[in-house]
């Protein structure tokens, strides 16, 4: 390895963990939530407005784009 591979191996770690950071654990991330009718799939109905900013420990996100 060498100090560029070092230094490009920091670099993807730092926005990899910025964009976790920056990642809301919220009703409207989760892969169970349709936002289009604010209905939760899991939990087989439509949340509070303020619970969905909130979210639930069952929070779902898979990053996969297909």
């Amino acid at each position: 390895m060498t100090r560029d591979d070092i230094t490009d191996r920091i670099s993807w770690a730092q926005r990899d963990l910025n964009w976790l950071r920056g990642l809301q654990t919220n009703c409207t991330t989760c892969d169970d939530f349709t936002k289009e009718t604010g209905f939760c799939k899991r939990h087989g109905g439509n949340p509070p407005a303020d619970f969905v900013q909130q979210g639930c420990d069952q929070w779902n996100f898979d990053d996969v784009p297909f």
